[in-house]
């Protein structure tokens, strides 16, 4: 190996260290033996005639780059379109492949004009064939390479300007064409390197050390030398928008707010007509908070430019911000006006519309973009959201229909139209929806949640039940067991919907390390069970769980309801005169609002102790649209034996349009209680049988058959109607009397005495039980149990 060989070999690794830390360096050890190869001294030389040169960036004279000056300034301006032409005017008449056609080749590729570059090649008498050996002329090679590039043949390209002879290693569009090739190849290291060759041979190509910056900043992630390389750049051609551009967002980014408007500041001297100079200066005044310097200089840009939508746009923000809305609407309108995206500028018309106040107009706006550009989920989501706050929900339905169109299977669309459609009340057309939305996504509960949701709000109980079974067989969430256990005890199935909810709480111990704020709260779940044991009639458990319950919210919004509740489990458990004035009182102490909620169970509750006048006292005299209230006003006239009254009541409630199947069957039940109280029997077996086919989980309605039955010394039949009430409602107290009394007709003494006992163990406060457990024991002859009993009873009687 000869002395020269060893020297550039030593030159080539020294040049490449970083490439060979990278582990790249093994494609490009060829094409750089040469290329790159220079002794020491050489080098040198050349770095200090590097340093000259580009301390003064010399604009006149020869360019290494064998670009005449204009040439050289367009190129450097990023304004290759108009080189490219230029390059064509000056290549037109040649006949000699140089370095003009290098560049010429270099323009088209950047432009990607293959046609014209192929051109080009073949001019140079470029050979199409794979095979074919290198050109002699480096700039035909060039020009092969370039035109490989172009047909996405970099492979064939690096092929070309492999070893390359020696007396190119100071030929900057040698070194570039390399750069290009290792750019293409994904190698910006490489290529970063071969740049900061070219640039060190042709000081004043500002392209050269504009593509070390995009290529430091872009793919190495290096901001600290690609603000070097840019800077370089722009001092060489000020007009480079790139460069300027770049910089200020770099030196934006890191807070080098006074650096940024160096650059913009010198790019505005340099072009003080080009508006965007003036645009670029306010953006930074805008960083800065230095709101009124950034309106001079938009005010500026426009003046010299009325039509660049940005200009309008960013004064728009200024304005918002200083709380100019009119005006802010008013610039945001000029760029909707002028811009060639107005959809996105829509978009931001809503917005400033938005914050004036002016909803309907940003739905307007939106609207308009999306007849623009149907595709911005974005925006359409929040014309979705606005329309359901304005209740505009036959614009809402109409956009999500227009959506369906174009994407059939989307499910989230099937989902937002079927909530729109429940919103219009067209509840069977948003259940096919639903359904259409659970068929596309089966694994999603929501659809079957939403459904549920709809049959509560329908009264449809069971079908709410099975759509929240099937939520929850997708994804047990103590959520949806909530909403089954309310489905099951509106629908009086008492024993389904207390396993619902016991499991709910089960669920959410397990779940609430990871949720601690999961809705609906532990304290949430143990409130729907208490409440579910009071309309069952577990007075006592109900009694123990809303102790608990109250202890813990007494000081919250919740307290008041909480205590009110805990009062009406101790009045129907105690059922004294002091339970019921306490119970009064608590509700009394209820917001406006907490009262109208809860007085439908105050009235109910009052009249199941027989407190007419304090019932009465909440309810006045009057009827109303609320059916129920009005079934206690005739449970009050008739047990004020005001029978005609209750009966008018009553009949109103069972006519009524609006009635529901429970209410209607609770309604017939009470005119067959009616009926009994006045002794006419084949009515109250009339009413109290329709008052089942009405709605046949109505307990109450089985508890007056079995009267009917025990009227007509029918002991079986009546042990049968009370062995199907307490079927529906284990806890129902006046099935467990009748069963009890119907025992004691049939001649069962004994078993008619364990009946009783049952109910007044189960309710404490029940005087008629104890005194029908009374009258058995004084038959059997149990005396000293009957003794007790007497004085249970007479302690009672006092407290009531």
């Amino acid at each position: 190996m000869t002395s020269k060989e060893l020297s550039s070999r030593r030159l080539i690794a020294k040049a490449l260290t970083y490439v060979l830390a990278v582990g790249s360096i093994s494609s490009y050890l060829q094409p750089t033996l040469g290329v790159l190869a220079k002794d020491k001294s050489t080098k040198k030389q050349s770095s200090k005639k590097s340093s000259k040169h580009s301390s003064k960036h010399s604009k006149s004279g020869p360019s290494a780059t064998g670009l005449d000056r204009s040439t050289l300034s367009l190129i450097n301006s990023g304004e290759w379109k108009a080189a490219a032409e230029r390059l064509e005017t000056l290549t037109a008449n040649r006949t000699e492949i140089g370095k003009q056609e290098s560049w010429l080749a270099f323009a088209y590729m950047f432009l990607g004009k293959c046609d014209p570059l192929k051109a080009l090649a073949a001019k140079a008498g470029v050979s199409d064939k794979a095979d074919a050996p290198r050109p002699d002329n480096i700039y035909v090679a060039e020009i092969k390479a370039y035109n490989e590039i172009c047909q996405q043949k970099v492979d064939l390209a690096e092929k070309t300007l492999q070893n390359l002879p020696e007396t190119y290693a100071n030929d900057p569009t040698v070194i570039f064409a390399l750069a290009v090739i290792a750019g293409k190849q994904g190698k910006p290291s490489v290529a970063i390197e071969y740049a900061k060759r070219c640039v060190e041979l042709a000081p004043d190509f500002g392209w050269g050390y504009r593509t070390i910056g995009f290529l430091e900043q872009r793919f190495l992630k290096d901001n600290r030398s690609a603000d070097e390389a840019f800077a370089q750049a722009f001092a060489i051609e000020p007009k480079l928008k790139e460069a300027a551009d770049t910089l200020i967002d770099m030196r934006l980014s890191a807070n080098n707010f006074d650096g940024a408007l160096d650059i913009a500041q010198q790019a505005l001297a340099e072009n003080p007509k080009d508006a965007a100079n003036y645009y670029r200066i306010a953006q930074i005044h805008i960083q800065q908070w230095r709101l009124r310097e950034a309106l001079d200089e938009l005010q500026s840009a426009i003046s010299m430019d009325a039509k660049d939508p940005r200009f309008y746009r960013s004064r728009a923000s200024i304005k918002r911000y200083q709380g100019d809305m009119t005006g802010a609407i008013a610039d945001q309108a000029k760029a909707v006006e002028f811009s060639n995206d107005k959809a996105f500028e829509l978009g931001e018309l809503a917005n400033m519309n938005l914050l004036a106040g002016n909803r309907n107009r940003a739905i307007d706006n939106l609207q308009e973009a999306l007849k623009i550009n149907a595709k911005n989920q974005g925006m359409r989501d929040k014309l979705a959201t606005l329309l359901m706050e304005e209740k505009r929900y036959e614009d809402l339905a109409t956009l999500y229909k227009n959506e369906l169109l174009a994407n059939p299977k989307d499910a989230k669309l099937h989902m937002g139209y079927a909530n729109a459609l429940v919103m219009m009340d067209k509840y069977d057309l948003a259940v096919q929806e639903f359904v259409a939305a659970s068929n596309l996504d089966p694994l999603d509960p929501e659809p079957h949640r939403s459904v549920g949701s709809l049959r509560i709000k329908q009264k449809d109980y069971s079908a709410a039940a099975e759509e929240f079974k099937k939520a929850l067989s997708i994804n047990p969430s103590v959520a949806d067991l909530v909403a089954l256990g309310y489905c099951y005890a509106l629908n009086h199935d008492y024993v389904e919907a207390e396993t619902a909810l016991v499991t709910a709480l089960a669920l959410q111990q397990l779940t609430q390390l990871n949720t601690p704020n999961a809705v609906p709260t532990r304290t949430q779940i143990n409130r729907s069970l208490a409440d579910l044991w009071l309309t069952e009639g577990r007075y006592s458990d109900a009694v123990a769980s809303f102790e608990a319950i109250y202890a813990t919210s007494k000081n919250t919004p919740d307290g008041p309801v909480d205590n009110f509740a805990l009062a009406e489990a101790k009045a129907l458990r105690d059922r004294t005169a002091s339970s019921a004035d306490a119970l009064v009182a608590a509700y009394g102490a209820l917001s406006d609002k907490q009262k109208a909620d809860n007085k439908h169970a105050v009235v109910a509750s009052l009249l199941k102790l027989e407190q007419i006048k304090k019932a009465l006292d909440i309810t006045g005299n009057a009827e109303t649209d609320d059916l129920n209230l009005n079934l206690s006003m005739a449970k009050a006239a008739r047990l004020a034996k005001d029978y005609n009254l209750a009966d008018g009541i009553a009949s109103r409630v069972v006519a009524s349009s609006k009635v529901t199947s429970e209410q209607k069957s609770a309604a017939q039940e009470e005119l067959a209680q009616i009926a009994l109280a006045q002794g006419n029997i084949d009515k109250a077996d009339e009413m109290a049988r329709k008052a089942v086919e009405s709605f046949s989980k109505n307990y109450e309605a089985y508890e007056t058959i079995g009267r009917v039955f025990l009227k007509k010394n029918d002991a079986k039949g009546a042990i049968d109607s009370a062995m199907t009430a307490s079927k529906r409602n284990p806890y129902y107290a006046n099935a467990l009397i009748l069963l009890g009394d119907a025992q004691l007709a049939s001649g069962d003494t004994k078993t008619a005495s364990a009946t009783y006992r049952k109910a007044s163990e189960l309710y404490p406060g029940l005087l008629e039980a104890h005194k029908s457990l009374l009258q058995t024991l004084v038959k059997l002859s149990m005396k000293e149990e009957a003794k007790k009993e007497e004085e249970q009873i007479a302690q009672m009687e006092k407290q009531h």
